[in-house]
Formats: structure tokens, sequence, C-alpha cells
């Protein structure tokens, strides 16, 4: 028999144009999303991009409990193809952010603003909303930390040995 090895899939094709519905504008060009990504991690995100759905259809649902009064649901279809302009961003910064949302880590901590004296991603992280009460994703600002502890562990260890 022969031996086959799983490997994930790059990051690149599942991201393309083609078959995105979400589309990032940065200062030095563009990078491909998907909203059903992006909304599980951000409640931000998620009503932004329920604002720009369309409303296919209404239905009254009569309540089975007698006294309790009739509600309206909606039926709505997501656009297909929404654009978040990000001009203080560069497009890898926003691909380090979305490896880390579809891959859960990046090999790469990108730019560092200038301004502001913190890596862009950081501040990416806060502007689109991420929360890690939603996405799992630990808070972009304990990720340096974690790093930096397990670094100290190693030198410890490293000293004892």
């Amino acid at each position: 028999m022969f031996k086959k090895k799983f490997s994930r899939p790059p990051t690149s094709p599942l991201r393309s144009s083609q078959l995105s519905d979400l589309t990032f504008v940065c200062q030095d060009g563009v990078a491909h999303a998907h909203q059903f990504v992006l909304e599980k991690h951000s409640p931000f995100l998620k009503k932004f991009f329920n604002s720009q759905s369309t409303l296919v259809g209404v239905a009254l649902n009569q309540p089975i409990v007698k006294g309790l009064p009739a509600t309206l649901k909606e039926r709505r279809e997501p656009s297909p193809m929404v654009q978040i302009n990000l001009p203080d961003y560069t497009v890898l910064t926003v691909n380090l952010l979305l490896d880390l949302l579809y891959i859960g880590k990046t090999d790469q901590c990108g730019d560092i603003d200038n301004n502001k004296g913190q890596l862009s991603i950081r501040l990416l992280y806060v502007d689109l909303g991420l929360d890690p009460e939603c996405g799992g994703l630990p808070d972009i600002a304990e990720l340096d930390t974690i790093e930096i502890e397990r670094i100290r562990e190693v030198v410890v260890v490293q000293q004892i040995a």
C-alpha cells in the first residue's frame, strides 16, 4: 500500500479572489477572505455584514402558546461581495491576521506602527473588533506575553542543566 501524508492546504487558494466574498483594500494592495470566518471572531463585523445583507423574505410566526404575540422572522442572504477599506494597514499585516483566524498560526510578526510603537497586527485586531470570547482566538495583546514567558522558561531550564 502507498502512504499518503495529509497536509493542510496552503492559505492562499482558500482566500483567492475567486472563492472569497470579502475584500480588504489596504495601502499597498488587496487581501481576500470570507465573511463567515470573520463574523465568528467579531460581533462588530457580524453586525456590519448583516447590515450589508439582502432581505429575501419575512415570515409571520404564530406562537404555540396562546396569549403570546406573533413575531416576524426575517430571512437574509449575505451580500455576494463586501469591501472593507483599511488604508492604515499593509497587505502583510492583514494576511498575518487572516492566517491567525484561518489556521491558528503565523510565521511572521509583521509591521510596527511607528506612531503608536506597537505591532500593526495588534491595532488591526482592535480596529476589526475581534473578540477572544467569540472566536476562541486569544487576545492579541497576550500573544507576545505568552511567547516571552515560554522563552523565559527555556532559558531557566538551560541554566539549570
